[in-house]
């Protein structure tokens, strides 16, 4: 006579104390698991090393280009394909793809609570407003510092409308940029260094003596936001690792063709304070957006 088992997802321990196998997968699945967890790893490098290691780009790559002034390529062409529609509008890009990723990891591990996804949804705010704040600073530095090539003129706009060069400190725009892209892609990631507690509580459904169990409400809208939007969570993370290689790139392009040392090394040193300020200090706090990944469900 048949009898009624209650399935044992896999991973979870049975109550003969051993662990269940996983059920059968196929090519496909393995491949995109390979592709995710690779693109973790990357991800998940300490931000402090990327830190060092931008910094030692910055500073290496400009002294190549004061010393050796490298021949001239189509990445460092102003009017090239990526530096157009993705360099200039770059903050557009990773807002646009972090605002996608902070909602669906949000809305899965806080159960669909409107409130603290809103909440972790204003740390983009906050670093819109360091973008805005800060290339409007460079752009007063500029003009206060500098003069025109043609001494009548006194006004930077006019001087480049009149064909000529203005002469300023222009703090590299582009070096604190990319590198505040970069920390903020690197500290919002942090989110799915436990993603697996999700699964977890999931799986602790009747199991009143689980560490991860929830009330019935929260679970259930845990449940249905991961079976919904766990896709769209990896299909991110891929993007995010892709943009994360084009913003390193560019930075490297940019070390080597543009700016002096002194330009670049300000504007880097900024983003890094930025950086410092918001995820060091103020998001530590009670009276804030609060870290990545603290939600109903703590993934980080």
């Amino acid at each position: 006579m048949a009898t009624n088992r209650r399935s044992v997802p896999a991973g979870a321990f049975r109550k003969d104390g051993k662990k269940s196998l996983p059920g059968p997968t196929n090519v496909q699945a393995v491949i995109s698991a390979m592709i995710n967890n690779t693109c973790k790893r990357y991800l998940f490098i300490d931000t402090s090393a990327k830190i060092g290691a931008y910094l030692i780009i910055v500073c290496v790559g400009s002294l190549i280009c004061d010393l050796f002034r490298p021949p001239r390529m189509y990445l460092a062409d102003k009017n090239s394909i990526l530096n157009k529609f993705f360099v200039r509008v770059g903050w557009g890009w990773t807002c646009a793809m972090l605002g996608l990723f902070i909602f669906f990891t949000m809305y899965i591990s806080c159960g669909g609570d409107r409130r603290k996804i809103g909440r972790h949804m204003s740390r983009l705010a906050v670093g819109t407003f360091w973008w805005y704040i800060w290339t409007n600073v460079f752009e007063i530095v500029e003009h206060q510092s500098g003069f025109c090539s043609m001494k009548d003129l006194t006004d930077k706009r006019t001087c480049y409308r009149g064909g000529h060069i203005w002469i300023g400190f222009d703090i590299s725009g582009h070096a604190f940029l990319l590198i505040h892209n970069l920390l903020m892609i690197s500290e919002e990631v942090k989110c799915l260094k436990s993603w697996d507690k999700v699964r977890l509580v999931i799986q602790s459904e009747g199991d009143e003596t689980s560490p991860y169990r929830l009330d019935g409400d929260t679970l259930q809208k845990v449940k249905e936001g991961h079976l919904q939007y766990n896709y769209i969570v990896k299909g991110m993370t891929v993007v995010l690792t892709m943009l994360t290689l084009l913003w390193e790139v560019m930075l490297v392009i940019t070390t080597l063709y543009y700016h002096t040392i002194a330009q670049k090394v300000v504007g880097a040193f900024i983003a890094i304070g930025c950086w410092f300020v918001s995820y060091q200090m103020w998001y530590l706090s009670d009276y804030s957006p609060k870290l990545p990944g603290e939600g109903t469900i703590n993934t980080r």
